[in-house]
């Protein structure tokens, strides 16, 4: 069957819409590519930015990790310092421990001593008043050493005095009875006994009065 010109036309036209469709179908297309090739070289670039700034984090984590391990090896070292100075530290602490020891053992001794020591003055407190009162029993003992020297002087005095007057008295007799010769040897001897005695009461008086000086000296 054979078609009219009309029918072409529009079989015709109806093509060309279509065609007009799909060529603005691969206008679109071809637009949203080209958004699509712009936004890739856009995700390109960013993505080379990317890895730009990945390579300097890689970098800079290597030199995190240079600076990671040295601090590691510091921490180490200090570690080891710590360690050092921890066992340092127990040794001081047991040093001290035994010089907190020695420290009370002192105290004790000292509190020994202390003891003794108050002991040792008490009784240097009682030797003390024991010693005042020895002082004053001799004192006591001076006075009556005195007093008695006092009396032994007097007592020397009067037997000097006794011996002068003895002399006299011989020397009176010896010139009355001097032309009896018999009764001058008599009294001669009797004479002479009594110079004897008298010459031994001379030495005993002289031994008194050394006493009497040494007892003064004394004093």
């Amino acid at each position: 069957m054979k078609m009219t010109n009309e029918e072409f036309q529009k079989i015709v036209l109806e093509e060309l819409r279509k065609l007009n469709g799909k060529v603005d179908n691969l206008e679109q297309g071809q637009t949203r590519l080209e958004q699509s090739q712009i936004k890739l070289e856009q995700g390109q670039t960013r993505l080379e930015q990317s890895q730009i700034k990945l390579e300097q984090g890689q970098t800079k984590l290597g030199q995190s990790q240079a600076k990671l391990e040295q601090s590691q090896a510091k921490l180490e070292q200090s570690q080891t310092k710590l360690e050092q100075g921890q066992a340092k530290l127990e040794q001081g602490q047991a040093k001290l421990e035994q010089g907190q020891a020695k420290l009370e053992q002192g105290q004790a001794k000292l509190e020994q001593s202390q003891a003794k020591l108050e002991q040792s003055q008490a009784k240097l407190e009682q030797g003390q008043a024991k010693l005042e009162q020895s002082q004053a029993k001799l004192e006591q003992g001076q006075a009556k050493l005195e007093q008695s020297q006092t009396k032994l002087e007097q007592g020397q005095s009067n037997l000097e005095q006794g011996q002068e007057d003895i002399r006299k008295d011989i020397k009176s007799i010896i010139e009355q009875t001097a032309d009896l010769t018999e009764f001058r040897e008599e009294i001669n001897a009797k004479v002479d006994k009594v110079i004897e005695e008298l010459n031994t009461l001379e030495i005993v008086t002289s031994k008194n009065w050394n006493d009497i000086a040494r007892l003064k000296s004394i004093k």
